[in-house]
């Protein structure tokens, strides 16, 4: 019994031979592509509004969630963390 191989721009499933389902990915991809340009420009204004504290505690939560993981796994006689993360 011979294997039929697809050919390379059928896809898997002769996918691409459908124009319908040709536009549905380029829809899709448009779509997905990337930040939109107001979202791009407002970004550094918002980075210079947004207060110390902020940045403050978001670079605090890994930090505390690290501890506790050290804290919890040096009660665990089997496992052993030769350095605090």
């Amino acid at each position: 019994m011979k294997d039929i191989q697809p050919s390379r721009n059928e896809g898997s499933n002769g996918i691409f031979k459908n124009a319908k389902n040709i536009e549905c990915l380029k829809k899709y991809f448009d779509i997905r592509g990337g930040p939109a340009t107001f979202i791009q420009a407002a970004v550094p204004r918002i980075l210079e509004d947004m207060k110390e504290v902020f940045f403050t505690r978001t670079l605090s939560i890994p930090k505390n969630t690290s501890d506790i993981c050290f804290r919890k796994i040096q009660e665990i006689p089997c496992l052993t963390c030769p350095e605090k993360p």
